[in-house]
C-alpha cells in the first residue's frame, strides 16, 4: 500500500504580482482537488485528497484557513467530478465519504458524514439550497456505493438507491464528466449497466419532496417494474438541465435522450448520435451543453486513420443537425443569448450560429474558424477550455508544457482574435467571473487573471514551484465576481491553494454615450486603491480605431450632457496625457509620487473619480465622447 504522507498547512506569503489584483494567501497541503466560493463570497471550501478526505474553510477577505474537518470513514477519495458544493451556511464535500460541514460553525463545522462506495463522483445542491444529491461510488467492501439524498437543514441521509458507477481506468473507461443534477423538486443521476461495448446509462430520477411529505422517492427510472428497459445506449458521460430545469438531457457515448421534470416526470425522446461516431475515448470533458431552445453534444469519430469531432445538435422537439470537424473534441459552450455555440477541438476553435437553421435533419458548416494547435486533449488539456460571453470569448490551448490563452470578439457569424497570453505551464482550467470582467486561469502551479475584454494579463502568481506539473482530479479555479480561489498539486503527495482579491472596491456609475462603433466606452479598474502598492491602472475599452483620448480625474460628481456623452466629473478636474487606443482599448497606470497629470493629486482617506474623454471623428457633429465613470476609495 502506498504511504500517504501529509504536508502540514504553511503561509507561503505574497508572490510578486504583474500588476493588477492581491494575493491573499497561499497555503499547501496534501492534495488539492475541488473548491467552490460561498454565494455571499465570505468563504472559500476546498478538498483536500488525504486517504481520509479533509475539508478546508478558508476566509476570502483574507486567505486565512478558518477550519478542517477530516472524515474517519470510507475508502480513498479517487476521481470525483465534481467535489465540493456550498451555500452560505454548508458545505457538501467528497471523497472516501460525504462530508456535512455547517459554516456558522467553524469552531465545529463536521455537521454529518455518510458512506457512500468507492470514487465518488458527482454532488449537486437545489436551489434552494436544503437539499444535496450525491452520485456516490461503487460498491466497496463494506461500503454500498449508489445514490444519496441528504437534507442539509440536519445533515441527515434521507435517500439511499443502488446504482454503481464502473471503473474509471481503461480498458473499462467510464469516465463521465457530470452524473447529478437538481432542481428544488428533482434530483437526476446516471448510472452504469454493463460494460465494454454493451454497456448502457439508467437515468434514475427521484423527487426530492414527495405529495403528503416524506422521504424522497424515486419518480422515474429507465428501468423498472413500472416501466420497459429503456436504458440509454452506451456509458455514462455527462448531462445538463435544460430550458430553466424544465428537462434534462442525458449524454451517453452512443445517444442523447431528453427527460422531463413536469409533474410526472418522463421520457420525451432519445436519438442515437448521427452516424454511430464510436466511443468518446480519452477526448471532450463537457459534452453536452443547453439553452432554452437547443442542446448540443460533441463526439469523437474515427474511421480508418481519419479522426475529428462531430457535434450533434437538436432542438427540443428532437429535430436534429450534426456537423464534422477537424480535431478531437474538448470543449463547448453556447453564448448566453444561445444564438452561437462554441466548439474547440485540439486542432480548432470553431463557431455555429444557431440562427436560420436548414430543415432537419441537416449537415451545418462552422460560419468562422481560427487554427488552435494543441498537443493533448482530455484533462491534459485542461478541465474547461472555453468560455464566453454574447460579445467575446476566451480559449485556453495547451501546446507541449505551456498554454497560450486566446481572446476573441464575436459577431453575428463572425469571430476575431484579438488578444492572446502565455501560461507558462500545463493548463489545468479557466473560469469567467459571473459579470464577465475577469477571466482566470489555472495551471498546475500557477495562477493568472485576465481582463476578459482587454484580453490583457492583470495578475500571475506562482505559488507552488514544481517541474512535473500534475493535474487535480477535479477543477481547478473558482471565481465570483470578488474573489478567486485555485488550487493544484505540486506532485503525486503535495498540493496548494491560493486566495485572490479581485478589488471589488471600484464602483461604476454615470452613462457612457454610443460611439460610431455603435457601442459606448466603458471603464474598469484594476490593482487596489492602496497607495502603498501603487498598482491602480485604468483601463477604457470599445474605443473607435484610431481614436485619441485622455483620462481624467476629480473628487465631485455629477451628470450633464456633453459632446456625444454625459461629463460624470464635478470641480476641479486633473487631466493626463493624450494617450492612442490599441485594439480598442487606453490602458493608463496611475503614479501617485507623480505630477497631477499623472496621478500626483490623489491622497490616502479620500474618494477620487475617472473618466476618459477622446475624439470619435466618424460621428458626425460633435466628434468627441465620454466613458462611463468609476469611483474609487483611497487608502494608504
Amino acid at each position: 500500500m502506498k504511504q500517504w504522507i501529509l504536508r502540514s498547512g504553511v503561509f507561503l506569503g505574497l508572490a510578486a504580482m504583474a500588476g493588477a489584483q492581491t494575493v491573499l494567501t497561499t497555503q499547501q497541503g496534501f492534495g488539492m482537488d475541488d473548491g467552490a466560493i460561498t454565494p455571499n463570497g465570505a468563504l472559500a471550501v476546498v478538498r483536500e485528497n488525504s486517504a481520509q478526505t479533509k475539508a478546508r474553510v478558508h476566509s476570502t477577505a483574507t486567505g486565512q484557513l478558518l477550519a478542517t474537518a477530516i472524515g474517519s470513514t470510507g475508502t480513498f477519495s479517487g476521481a470525483a467530478q465534481d467535489a465540493v458544493e456550498v451555500t452560505d451556511t454548508r458545505a457538501v464535500v467528497l471523497g472516501s465519504s460525504i462530508l456535512v460541514l455547517d459554516l456558522t460553525n467553524l469552531a465545529s463545522p463536521l455537521l454529518a458524514e455518510h458512506t457512500a462506495g468507492y470514487e465518488l463522483r458527482d454532488v449537486a445542491i437545489t436551489p434552494d439550497g436544503t437539499t444535496a444529491v450525491v452520485r456516490g461510488g461503487n460498491t466497496f467492501g463494506p461500503f454500498p456505493g449508489g445514490l444519496r439524498v441528504v437534507d442539509l437543514a440536519s445533515g441527515s441521509l434521507t435517500f439511499s438507491h443502488p446504482g454503481e458507477i464502473g471503473d474509471s481506468n481503461p480498458p473499462d473507461y467510464t469516465y463521465s464528466v457530470d452524473s447529478v443534477v437538481a432542481t428544488d423538486d428533482y434530483g437526476v443521476c446516471l448510472s452504469l449497466i454493463g460494460s465494454g461495448p454493451t454497456a448502457q446509462t439508467r437515468v434514475t430520477i427521484v423527487r426530492l419532496h414527495p405529495q403528503g411529505g416524506g422521504n424522497p422517492v424515486v419518480a422515474y427510472e429507465t428501468a423498472g417494474s413500472a416501466v420497459p428497459n429503456m436504458d440509454q445506449l452506451g456509458a455514462p458521460h455527462d448531462l445538463c438541465l435544460v430550458a430553466g430545469g424544465q428537462y434534462v438531457a442525458v449524454r451517453s457515448e452512443a445517444s442523447v435522450s431528453l427527460y422531463s421534470l413536469g409533474s410526472t416526470p418522463a421520457r420525451v425522446w432519445h436519438h442515437r448520435l448521427w452516424s454511430q461516431p464510436g466511443p468518446m475515448g480519452l477526448t471532450s470533458m463537457d459534452s453536452i451543453e443547453a439553452t432554452g431552445q437547443f442542446i448540443a453534444t460533441a463526439s469523437r469519430f474515427q474511421s480508418g486513420t481519419l479522426f475529428g469531432a462531430q457535434l450533434d445538435l437538436f432542438d427540443l422537439a428532437g429535430n436534429q443537425w450534426h456537423s464534422r470537424v477537424t480535431g478531437d473534441p474538448h470543449d463547448l459552450v453556447f453564448t448566453p443569448d444561445g444564438s452561437r455555440l462554441l466548439v474547440r477541438t485540439h486542432r480548432y476553435l470553431y463557431l455555429f450560429t444557431t440562427q436560420g437553421l436548414p430543415p432537419a435533419p441537416a449537415a451545418l458548416t462552422p460560419s468562422a474558424s481560427d487554427a488552435e494547435l494543441s498537443t493533448n486533449t482530455f484533462y491534459g488539456a485542461g478541465y474547461d477550455s472555453l468560455q464566453a460571453t454574447d460579445t467575446h470569448a476566451v480559449a485556453v490551448v495547451r501546446n507541449s508544457t505551456s498554454a497560450l490563452v486566446n481572446f476573441y470578439r464575436l459577431g453575428a457569424t463572425t469571430m476575431q482574435r484579438f488578444a492572446s497570453g502565455t501560461l507558462p505551464e500545463k493548463p489545468t482550467d479557466v473560469e469567467l467571473s459571473p459579470n464577465g470582467r475577469w477571466v482566470g486561469v489555472s495551471g498546475t502551479s500557477r495562477v493568472q487573471v485576465y481582463d476578459f475584454e482587454a484580453g490583457a494579463l492583470a495578475l500571475q502568481h506562482d505559488p507552488y514551484i514544481d517541474p512535473i506539473g500534475w493535474y487535480p482530479w477535479c477543477d481547478g479555479i473558482e471565481l465570483d465576481n470578488d474573489y478567486l480561489v485555485a488550487w493544484g498539486y505540486g506532485d503525486a503527495q503535495a498540493g496548494w491553494v491560493s486566495l485572490v482579491d479581485l478589488f471589488s472596491s471600484a464602483d461604476s456609475y454615470c452613462t457612457a454615450g454610443l460611439n460610431s462603433t455603435g457601442q459606448s466606452v466603458h471603464i474598469r479598474a484594476t490593482g487596489s486603491g492602496s497607495l502603498s502598492r501603487n498598482n491602480l491602472r485604468l483601463w477604457a475599452s470599445g474605443l473607435p480605431a484610431g481614436s485619441i483620448g485622455y483620462y481624467a480625474y476629480s473628487v465631485g460628481q455629477q451628470s450633464a450632457p456633453l459632446g456625444n456623452g454625459t461629463l460624470c466629473l464635478a470641480g476641479q478636474r486633473y487631466f493626463m496625457p493624450l494617450q492612442l487606443e490599441q485594439n480598442g482599448v487606453a490602458m493608463r497606470a496611475v503614479q501617485y509620487g507623480g505630477s497631477v497629470t499623472l496621478g500626483g493629486a490623489i491622497s490616502a482617506g479620500s474618494t477620487w473619480n475617472f473618466q476618459y474623454r477622446y475624439r470619435d471623428p466618424a460621428a458626425g457633429v460633435a466628434q468627441f465622447n465620454l466613458s462611463d465613470a468609476v469611483s474609487i476609495p483611497f487608502v494608504p
